[in-house]
């Protein structure tokens, strides 16, 4: 089976129908496509003696662009973060290894006028490579085919079933498979997309200003939502509002069902090409915390001999699979009345007094303490304690009394997981895919204990 180029068919056979607004901007598949011409005439200006091109731009319509182009002229496209996005102290194109750059000097010179062409790929070839958010480490490349988004696009479609006419916000970034997903559905399905940066003042108004049918957002945003007033009437209008990258906590469960907001919770990860199991909150009568939900079709789930949640699928990206389409991740799981849920990473089992300590069993317990929403718990390496748990919390409305947060968790927990210290800080730092920034944590906590 091979792919058409759909942009390129369109662009012809629909020229204005409208394919993309971009931070307010209207592209019609024509004028994409004119861009992707033009970024095509750059990327053959390029000396190239490798196959791999980095796309190192500020503006998501040339981050999309490049990629197209790139899989025209047979190069795979690298998709660095936007400047504004990337982990301070890391060389993302080092990481990327051997690769012609590409960025906005290349291509103000192009032409973008050329005959209508058509363009055919293989499922098996990659298609562009994205990096993984690095939340607990160094972000790792990840090679992603034609086929992985392809099928991808397929599930998401399958369960929440497309239309021509409908609008997608889109506030994720496009260089995280978070937000890029979003593109290769549009590519699929022909709906539109607006692209926009995410603002907790603006949100609302965007819903507004693109009548949006779908929003994919992380929990992040959606506990920002929770005491809008606004929030509950704007989102409830949505056909289905998805929200992947982490666990939901009870309270942002609750705000759903009580509006009848048509929630969808999704579990998957870059290596995966997105989302591939999930559940609708609306079908789920209580808050099960860390709930991974149903698979989606085509997708096996299980969990390993070593606790591991291992995945096998056609979304399974081309260099992390283990074989016949299987990985197995880095995140620990459970099987409890037929269903599956996520415990942890792997890397967050830390070892502490000679205990291995589960950081997800204290979180589910901080869960329970009314007067703290968001929070983190980390191990800390301790010249003198060695490690020693420790809870990092969101200032809230209401006042936190330590003592009897420390002496709810001496309640809830056996001895040794009981954390040692408590830090309550305004915000909590979040990387721009909003997912928290440890290294900014761990200069908190430094502080902190200096």
């Amino acid at each position: 089976m091979k792919l058409d180029d759909l942009i390129a068919k369109r662009a012809f056979s629909t020229p204005k129908k409208t394919f993309c607004y971009i931070d307010g901007k209207k592209y019609s598949y024509l004028n994409f496509n004119q861009h992707v011409q033009k970024m095509q005439a750059a990327i053959k200006g390029l000396s190239l003696d490798c196959n791999r091109v980095v796309l190192d731009f500020d503006e998501k319509i040339n981050l999309l662009v490049g990629l197209v182009a790139c899989n025209r002229e047979k190069k795979i496209p690298v998709m660095l973060p936007l400047r504004q996005d990337r982990i301070k102290d890391i060389d993302y194109k080092l990481i990327a290894g051997k690769a012609a750059e590409l960025n906005i000097s290349c291509i103000l010179q192009q032409k973008n006028e050329a005959p209508y062409q058509e363009y055919v790929y293989c499922l098996d070839d990659v298609q562009c490579i994205l990096f993984t958010s690095g939340t607990n480490g160094l972000p790792s490349p990840v090679e992603l085919t034609f086929g992985n988004n392809y099928y991808s696009s397929k599930s998401w479609n399958n369960l929440l079933n497309f239309s021509k006419n409908d609008n997608y916000l889109n506030v994720l970034p496009v260089s995280h498979i978070a937000g890029l997903s979003i593109f290769f559905r549009s590519v699929y399905f022909d709906f539109t997309v607006h692209y926009f940066q995410y603002s907790k003042k603006l949100l609302l108004d965007y819903i507004r200003l693109c009548s949006a049918d779908y929003l994919s957002i992380v929990p992040k945003i959606g506990y920002d939502l929770i005491n809008n007033k606004e929030a509950g009437e704007a989102l409830r209008h949505l056909k289905t509002l998805i929200v992947g990258g982490d666990a939901i906590n009870h309270l942002f469960f609750s705000f759903c069902r009580d509006n009848e907001i048509n929630a969808y919770i999704s579990y998957g990860m870059t290596e995966t090409s997105s989302g591939i199991a999930g559940y609708f909150i609306n079908q789920e009568l209580v808050f099960c915390q860390n709930y991974v939900g149903m698979p989606h079709d085509n997708v096996k789930i299980n969990i390993n001999e070593n606790q591991r949640i291992q995945v096998q699928s056609r979304m399974v990206a081309k260099n992390c699979k283990v074989n016949s389409d299987m990985y197995i991740t880095n995140d620990l799981g459970l099987i409890k009345d037929n269903k599956i849920f996520f415990k942890n990473r792997s890397d967050q089992v830390i070892i502490s007094g000679g205990k291995n300590i589960d950081i997800g069993t204290i979180e589910s317990s901080l869960l329970q303490f009314n007067s703290i929403s968001n929070f983190v718990v980390v191990g800390y390496d301790d010249l003198k304690w060695g490690t020693v748990l420790i809870v990092v919390y969101e200032k809230n409305q209401i006042l936190v009394d330590k003592l009897e947060l420390k002496k709810f968790c001496k309640r809830q927990l056996p001895g040794y997981m009981v954390p040692k210290h408590f830090i309550e800080i305004k915000k909590l730092p979040y990387l721009p895919n909003q997912k928290i920034n440890y290294n900014e944590i761990n200069q908190i906590i430094l502080s902190y204990l200096s």
